[in-house]
Formats: structure tokens, C-alpha cells, sequence
């Protein structure tokens, strides 16, 4: 789960991008501030895309991957890498603080942006296929990430947090489920992620986005991704697992017991307080560090009031809620419970955190310690450097630590890998 205005501006990029790449700029200025709109409209846009695909060629493929989030005092920029067919080239969107744009411009892909492996995955350990998940009428773009030798192999389906994530759950230049996919293949499992729904289809689903539960949103594609790999000749059918991050997390006994092929669940940080009470929290926090965002929280406290209270229905406006999400998400979290799901689900849980977690806290992680203390097969672990992407740092944790180059701790990848080994038959 990531802050509200940051999903926001990543939905917006993302159209901006797709609007341009069909030609309809019109509808991406549409997003552009009204001063900037005036100085820079649709024709001045038409003109510069042309320009670039006359001297470039046109881009490869859609581009559903948002590169780099930066934050320059109240502005947020926005880096997208396009690949032309003779060259590749960063689009950078710039946000102002009501999340309109005030700058679009292309720049030369930056180094510091791009991704790295983790040391200890060596070349020629791993082995990737691209892959579809049929979902809904949908195909999800993944990766099935595998041993370079071998076959039968235990399988993880890693699950994203809230938000239109990619397949790689990007945060600037770190990659937190490409880092899981090739450091847990290199151990000997075979591993599935791919985009969400709410963005591979962003702009066919755009209408009714705001409108899907955490159903439709996660855990349809999630049980789509099981029947998917349970499938699969190089997977091991007896043992598949779920590991979710976060929102993820907080839906993966949901997921179990709905699919009698789970094996077993790693939550990563899952959320133990409301949705809408995590969201508060996080601005209350962030807000300490920014006084500019005061002005946010007090925004959303009546929301996170309207749906705690219930008092909303399916022709409440929008933007009376948290996240821009309708009736159906909250309802549908209103009426689930994570921990009774957790107990009833009965399978084996590993529960990871770290406690410089400021997305979801030490608090929360000790709520499904007391929640779960009489239930069997259930191991907790946290780890005092790392923070909401399992990622090493010191001191207080805020959003530009994410901005920084790394990878999932090593330490995290050998308790997984030590837990699997105790639970795999």
C-alpha cells in the first residue's frame, strides 16, 4: 500500500502515455495543468510525439512499467523508458501538488533509474518464460521463473500491494518481486508474477477501476495464476504457494480458502489495521516530516470516518472516499476479516516484517502475533533494518529511501527459503 496521490499520479502517467502512443492527445492533455495546457496543448503535443517518432521510429511495445518516482520539493517527476525501434528514451512527466501536470518533456535514459540483480544470483542459475494468466476474459503479461536445469519444481505466485503495479512491483530503480522471482529460482522454486489487472488493462477498465472489489482487483487473478501454474510442466502440483506483500498479504488467506492447491502462505507485511486506517496512519506520519501534507490528512479523515461508519452506498462520489475507490472495495473489506481467514484456512503461514516499516508497522505485525498466538504452524519474524520493501536502511523510514538503488535483503530470501524447505513434501 502506497500513498494515495502517488497511485494517483502512476494511473495518470500511465493514460498520458497511452493516449499519446493511440494518437489521442487531446485526451492526454486532459491531465495537464491548465496554465501548462495553454502553453503546451494538444497540437504542440502531436507536434513533439511526431517529431520523435519521425527521427526514432515508432515504440517497440506499450510501455506498462513506471520507471522512477522522484520527489522535488512539492513536485513529483515521473520517468517512463519508451523503446523506439532505433532508440530508447525517458519520458518525464512532471506532477504539481494537486496532480496535474506542469511538464512533459523526453530525456536520455538515466543509469541510476535501471535495475540490478542481487549479487548472490549467479548467471546461468535461473531461466525465464514469459507467460499469460487467463483471468475474467483477460490475459495477464507474467514471467514463470525457474531453475536454468530441472523440472517438478515447488511454486511461489507472488502478489502485488494496492495500486496498478507491475509484474516486477517497481518502486523507482528496485524491482522487489524481480528480486524474489530470481533469487528464490536460484534456491530451486519456480515462481509466477505478473501485471494486475488495473494496469495491464488500465485503459480498457478505466470506467469501472473505482468500482472493483478486492475480488476482481486480486484475488480472481491470484486463483487464476494457481490453476495457471498448477498446470504447468515444470510445476510441482502438490506445492504451491502464495506470497503476498502487504495488501497482497492482507488477502492471501482469503486466497487459500478459496483454492485447496494452496499449500502454504508468505505475507510480507500484511496489513493488520482497516485499509483506510493504514492510509491515515501513513499521512499522519509522512506529515511529520512534511508539513505540507497536513492539509492531506485532514482531507481524509472524514473519508476514512465515511468508511468506517458504513455511511456510504453505491452512488457515493468518489472523491468522498479514501483512494478514489467505490462502495464495492469498501464493502468488501468491511466484511472480511484477514484473521479469521488466517485461522480458518489452516494451512502453514510464514509472517515477515520489517521494523522500520512505516507503511505497515511493528504495531500491526504484533496484532497478527496476539491474533494468531493459538494457531499451529505459524512463524513470525522481523527484522530490525528493513523497511516496507524488505530493503536495508537506517534511521527513520520515509518514500525517498525507495529512490535508492538495492534489493531485497538476502536475509529475507534465506528465512523464506529455510521456511519452504521445513514445509515442501
Amino acid at each position: 500500500m502506497i500513498a494515495q496521490d502517488t497511485l494517483l499520479v502512476q494511473e495518470q502517467a500511465q493514460m498520458v502515455l497511452e493516449n499519446c502512443m493511440k494518437g489521442k492527445f487531446s485526451e492526454a492533455t486532459a491531465f495537464f495543468d491548465k496554465d501548462f495546457a495553454y502553453r503546451f496543448n494538444a497540437d504542440n503535443l502531436a507536434q513533439t510525439w511526431s517529431r520523435v517518432t519521425t527521427q526514432l521510429g515508432q515504440p517497440v511495445a506499450e510501455q506498462k512499467q513506471l520507471i522512477y518516482l522522484e520527489k522535488v520539493d512539492s513536485l513529483l517527476h515521473v520517468y517512463q523508458t519508451i523503446q523506439f525501434e532505433k532508440k530508447e528514451l525517458d519520458l518525464k512527466m512532471v506532477f504539481n501538488s494537486t496532480n496535474k501536470i506542469i511538464g512533459w518533456n523526453f530525456t536520455p535514459p538515466s543509469g541510476k533509474f535501471s535495475y540490478k540483480a542481487p549479487s548472490w544470483v549467479k548467471p546461468g542459475q535461473v531461466r525465464e518464460q514469459d507467460i499469460q494468466i487467463p483471468t475474467a476474459d483477460l490475459r495477464l503479461p507474467g514471467k514463470l521463473t525457474l531453475p536454468s536445469v530441472g523440472t517438478n519444481f515447488p511454486l511461489i505466485i507472488l502478489v502485488q500491494g494496492s495500486g496498478p503495479f507491475d509484474m516486477d512491483y517497481t518502486f523507482g530503480p528496485n524491482r522487489v518481486f524481480k528480486d524474489l522471482a530470481l533469487s528464490l529460482a536460484s534456491l530451486g522454486f519456480a515462481v509466477i508474477r505478473y501485471d494486475k489487472r488495473s494496469l495491464a488493462y488500465m485503459s480498457e477498465l478505466m470506467n469501472v477501476l473505482p468500482y472493483l472489489s478486492p475480488y476482481e482487483e486480486t484475488v480472481q487473478d491470484v486463483l487464476a495464476a494457481i490453476t495457471f501454474g498448477a498446470a504447468n510442466e515444470f510445476v510441482d502440483s502438490k506445492n504451491i504457494f502464495v506470497l503476498g506483500h502487504s495488501f497482497g498479504g492482507l488477502m492471501a488467506p482469503e486466497i487459500a480458502l478459496k483454492s485447496k492447491q494452496v499449500k502454504g502462505l508468505i505475507l510480507l507485511a500484511a496489513n493488520a489495521y482497516s485499509i483506510q486506517d493504514g492510509i491515515l496512519q501513513q499521512m499522519k506520519y509522512l506529515s511529520k516530516a512534511d508539513s505540507t501534507l497536513n492539509k492531506s490528512v485532514i482531507d481524509m479523515e472524514p473519508k476514512v470516518r465515511r468508511v468506517t461508519s458504513k455511511n456510504y452506498a453505491d452512488s457515493t462520489d468518489l472523491t468522498l472516499l479514501p483512494m478514489g475507490k467505490g462502495a464495492p472495495y469498501w464493502r468488501y473489506l468491511n466484511d472480511y476479516d484477514q484473521f479469521k481467514a488466517a485461522k480458518d484456512c489452516k494451512v502453514p503461514i510464514l509472517l515477515l516484517q520489517g521494523e522500520r516499516d512505516y507503511q505497515v508497522t511493528m504495531d500491526e505485525f504484533k496484532i497478527w502475533q496476539t491474533k494468531l498466538t493459538d494457531r499451529p504452524n505459524v512463524t513470525f519474524k522481523s527484522f530490525p533494518q528493513l523497511n516496507h520493501l524488505f530493503m536495508q536502511g537506517t534511521g527513520p523510514s520515509l518514500p525517498s529511501e525507495y529512490e535508492k538503488r538495492s534489493n531485497v535483503s538476502l536475509e529475507v530470501i534465506e528465512e523464506i527459503n529455510n521456511w519452504l524447505l521445513r514445509v515442501v513434501d
